[in-house]
């Protein structure tokens, strides 16, 4: 067994204990060292055992798997384990704080075991390059990372062209950045005038009161304008007819709060 990729499971469910540890013991060149349902035991365990792989979720007794994650960043190991987070927590910002402190994947529960072995196999394709593979999984965290922006910038982009704003339009541009950042942060949107519109204009060089106008020109322009059917699917019974069009901060957060439910949809496929 001294050449199998050693994993390490973090999790305080047996049932998935039990599933995942069936899986991996039919897995040729793979060892299921460890089960730790206590947070406060990881950082011994991987001290202990040097396994190559930790499986860790995120809610766990007394010291959460971001903790964890933190605390084994900061650790000064001759040989750091991979970190693949599996969870049910899938919002973007969870996901960002897990790669920057070195996860190198992230599931979202429930996922069957042999999706986890597909991922080891991949983050580990040649046992004896582990000593020289950690450059290259920082690259791949990278481009999970950015492959999840670029996601998000396209369904943006979609969604404000179905509804109906022209793209020559200032408020077209700022409207879109408004809406990514309010999908990656979910707090800005309770904090339009002091940051939401100042970091927006500070991407575009303008000023918070320009950003605010053009953006309210190009959702009257959708309402007036626009695709009925696509302004009525996304914000149904929210926005009354009555009541005429939303405010600038009802519509970016209807939009955002939908494509976000869509992006946390795709991570857990």
């Amino acid at each position: 067994m001294n050449n199998s990729i050693k994993v390490l499971l973090a999790d305080d469910s047996v049932t998935f204990k039990e599933q995942l540890e069936a899986v991996l013991r039919k897995e040729e060149g793979i060892e299921f060292i460890r089960h730790i349902t206590d947070g406060r035991e990881v950082i011994d365990a991987i001290k202990e055992t040097a396994p190559d792989v930790v499986v860790c979720d995120l809610i766990l007794p007394f010291k959460d798997g971001i903790e964890i994650l933190e605390e084994v960043s900061n650790l000064k190991l001759k040989r750091k384990p991979i970190f693949i987070v599996a969870t049910a927590i899938t919002t973007d910002k969870i996901i960002r704080q897990c790669m920057g402190f070195g996860a190198k994947y992230f599931i979202a529960k429930p996922c069957a075991g042999e999706g986890i072995v597909r991922i080891i196999r991949k983050l580990m394709p040649e046992r004896e390059n582990l000593f020289s593979i950690n450059e290259e999984l920082s690259e791949e965290s990278s481009y999970i990372t950015n492959n999840i922006d670029g996601i998000i910038e396209n369904k943006v982009t979609e969604v404000i062209h179905k509804i109906g704003i022209p793209a020559h339009i200032k408020g077209y541009k700022y409207l879109r950045t408004a809406i990514i950042k309010s999908i990656l942060d979910e707090d800005i949107i309770n904090s339009v005038t002091k940051e939401l519109y100042p970091s927006v204009a500070k991407a575009y060089h303008t000023t918070p009161p320009r950003v605010e106008r053009a953006i309210r020109h190009a959702i009257e322009v959708a309402w007036t304008r626009g695709e009925a059917e696509t302004i009525n699917k996304i914000f149904g019974y929210t926005i009354q007819s009555n009541k005429g069009k939303p405010t600038n901060s009802e519509f970016i957060a209807m939009i955002a709060d939908r494509l976000r439910l869509q992006n946390q949809s795709m991570l857990a496929k």
